[in-house]
């Protein structure tokens, strides 16, 4: 029953598609049908420019983070406490990145695990957020950032002694968004991928 509740106090949450829903209400546009598709924080950025790109980010990093942290509250004590967590924030991603309300088209997860990241141990997140920008400005691609926020999370949950359901269900995660991101690899191999640089620089000579 407890790993009913948290699956859907996650997926409730994930569902708070911040992106969608800002491109919906505020512009009156749907962000699936600009760039490339994503309704996510990267193509907010590359379709209306880095404040909007950036306030999706937040938004969906505390959706994770506030998700984890209720399942904390709600069953601190409790024998399976981690794998709660664990289960809790991957249902995050799984609403973020197929709300039912957008015919399961979302974004990639990123953020919201960034989110649940510092939501299981704010040391975690730190380490996790610190290899997204490191990798991601070194390589110009958001999705190389990503690749090492990944790393990063299953390399400390292994080692920070969480059990074989933590670990299995951050394989999971990291599977899924690799998955998720199979186009980017793609394009960078061919070079279409979008660079970091070349993104925000083409926003602010549009806004000069």
């Amino acid at each position: 029953m407890n790993f009913f509740m948290c699956s859907i106090l996650g997926y409730g949450f994930g569902c708070i598609q911040s992106a969608f829903l800002i491109s919906k209400f505020l512009l009156n546009e749907d962000i699936r049908k600009k760039g490339n598709g994503n309704a996510g924080a990267s193509n907010m950025t590359l379709a209306y420019g880095k404040k909007f790109g950036a306030l999706v980010a937040i938004i969906d990093i505390l959706k994770a983070f506030i998700a984890v942290f209720l399942i904390k509250y709600l069953f601190s004590g409790g024998e399976n406490i981690y794998s709660y967590i664990y289960l809790g924030g991957l249902f995050v991603i799984l609403g973020h990145n197929y709300p039912f309300y957008m015919s399961f088209r979302g974004g990639k997860g990123t953020a919201a695990l960034i989110g649940m990241m510092f939501g299981i141990n704010y040391m975690i997140g730190i380490a996790g957020l610190w290899a997204f920008i490191i990798f991601a400005l070194a390589s110009d691609y958001v999705v190389i950032g990503t690749f090492a926020l990944l790393l990063s999370f299953l390399i400390t949950t292994i080692f920070a002694g969480y059990g074989c359901i933590e670990i299995l269900l951050s394989v999971f995660i990291c599977l899924l968004s690799i998955y998720n991101h199979r186009k980017n690899i793609r394009d960078i191999l061919s070079g279409k991928e979008k660079r970091i640089r070349n993104t925000l620089y083409k926003k602010e000579k549009d806004n000069e």
